[in-house]
């Protein structure tokens, strides 16, 4: 683990490190999934959590909304894309990406098809 590596640098440097464990993630199995439309996911570790009780295939058709880049890449490599990523790692900015998501998709559906002239509203 990295943790290990750092402490062992450090030793090798000659300081004395006490390793101590603040906390443990661990997988909390549910019996059923609760109803959602959306979820959002705030570290790598709530992503396979979620693909452990339920797999990924459970947010077809619901929307992903991820902290980070990082929680990203875990969900990727579960195999599904995050449609949302946060501007910066925090909860308010996820709930912003969320946001600006939804109003361009319901601007999107209002849209009539045809070209699209960027700019043109901008003075």
């Amino acid at each position: 683990m990295a943790e290990d590596k750092v402490a062992t640098t450090i030793r090798q440097h000659g300081a004395s490190v006490d390793d101590c464990v603040l906390y443990r993630n661990e997988i909390i199995e549910y019996d059923t999934k609760p109803e959602f439309d959306a979820v959002l996911f705030a570290s790598g570790s709530a992503v396979n959590a979620f693909a452990g009780n339920w797999g990924v295939s459970a947010l077809e058709n619901k929307v992903s909304v991820v902290i980070g880049g990082p929680t990203g890449h875990i969900l990727t490599k579960h195999g599904r894309r995050p449609d949302v990523v946060s501007f910066e790692a925090t909860v308010e900015s996820a709930i912003l990406a969320l946001a600006a998501w939804c109003v361009d998709k319901k601007l999107s559906a209002k849209r009539e098809p045809g070209p699209v002239i960027q700019g043109a509203a901008q003075k």
